[in-house]
């Protein structure tokens, strides 16, 4: 299933960016002075405003002289002057679904640290891929398990229960170890490639995820996901990866 070009604009907002005003007020007051559409994720601990203007555009390029844009800055900046404060800009998730546009408002100091989460996607297509987890630094063997665990509860809970009316399809799910050594421009990464069953493209079941695994984490083990394509990809040997990197599996 290939990637798509038209799409539209959402913010996620986490409970503990807003430093200024009250969380649960926000979506109604975005709703009062947009009429922009929200729900929450992840037990309320955030929620997805939804920015109505569909526009279509490059992949990785946001227009700046579209609608979508123009409604998107008079949103976030109606947010940091009454409810989330700062000036570092929002952290943007790239899923393996491209309808939509997200950035995520997260606290000053987490976007500026080395603790901060990423969701990144390296496809041509959605279909088939594999998702990569992983943490920064060198896991033990229990961090490790412990991050298999969470992620096949997840992927449980993303089979079974709706996050904005989407969830994913059912069916097996394998985990492979994988580590990348660091680079000049990148950390090392350790943790798993997870191959699932994914042939429908889905949005908020991997913003979910984003969000939760940043709350359920201790800081310095928060881990990260990419969404990299299985052509050249096995479980025995290194594949060329987009950025060059060498992995090393189990």
């Amino acid at each position: 299933m290939s990637l798509i070009s038209e799409r539209r604009v959402a913010w996620v907002c986490v409970r503990d960016a807003f430093v200024i005003g009250s969380f649960e007020e926000a979506p109604r007051r975005i709703a009062t002075a947009f009429g922009y559409d929200s729900f929450f994720v992840d037990t309320e601990n955030a929620f997805v405003i939804l920015v109505d203007d569909e526009f279509t555009t490059p992949r990785h390029e946001f227009r700046t002289d579209s609608v979508a844009y123009t409604k998107s800055r008079d949103l976030e900046l109606l947010l940091r002057r009454n409810f989330i404060g700062g000036e570092i800009p929002a952290t943007s998730l790239y899923p393996p679904n491209d309808a939509y546009w997200i950035d995520c408002f997260l606290p000053d100091r987490e976007r500026e640290s080395n603790d901060r989460v990423f969701m990144r996607e390296h496809l041509e297509a959605i279909s088939p891929m594999v998702m990569r987890v992983y943490h920064v630094r060198p896991q033990q063997d229990k961090q490790l398990h412990e991050l298999r665990s969470y992620i096949e509860t997840w992927h449980q809970r993303a089979c079974s229960v709706d996050v904005g009316g989407e969830r994913l399809e059912g069916g097996p799910i394998e985990f492979h170890r994988v580590t990348i050594s660091a680079t000049k421009n990148a950390p090392v990464k350790d943790g798993y490639d997870v191959v699932f069953p994914y042939t429908r493209g889905v949005t908020w079941p991997w913003v979910e995820l984003y969000v939760n695994a940043r709350r359920s984490f201790p800081k310095r083990r928060r881990p990260s996901f990419e969404f990299v394509p299985t052509v050249g990809w096995n479980i025995t040997a290194a594949s060329p990866f987009p950025s060059g990197e060498a992995a090393s599996r189990e």
